[in-house]
Parts: C-alpha cells; structure tokens; sequence
C-alpha cells in the first residue's frame, strides 16, 4: 500500500526540503456542503453518518495525489 519515496528524485522534493524546516506539517479545510443526501443514504440503508462521511472523505482526499502522503 505504500511506496518509498526517493527523495532526490522526488518531483516534490523542493517543498518537501522547505517545509520539513518547520513543525510538523498539518492541513485543515473548512467548507460548509449540504449533505442531506448522505442522510437520505443513512435512512434508507441504515448506515451510520460517521461511516459514510468517513468513507467519501478517505476516497475524495486519495484521488489527490499530495494528499496521500504521510511521513512517520
């Protein structure tokens, strides 16, 4: 599931070699969305709002490739 990176020939290795400088790095958003639709998926399936959220949200930020990284 995950890949080594080689940083020297990493195309993103110029902002990683910025950013690693300071603390550690953290991204927020906040937007306001109707999710009433989720809800009508909830009612009529009987899953959880927590469940559904997470699943849209983890699928949405994976088609981003800099999201998906994470340095531990």
């Amino acid at each position: 599931m995950f890949n080594i990176i080689n940083k020297e020939t990493w195309v993103r290795k110029e902002h990683f070699m910025h950013f690693s400088k300071y603390a550690r790095n953290s991204f927020n958003l906040t937007k306001e969305i109707d999710v009433s639709w989720v809800l009508e998926i909830k009612k009529q399936r009987g899953f959880s709002f927590y469940g559904i959220m997470l699943y849209l949200l983890t699928q949405t930020v994976n088609e981003i490739p800099e999201l998906r990284m994470a340095f531990i």
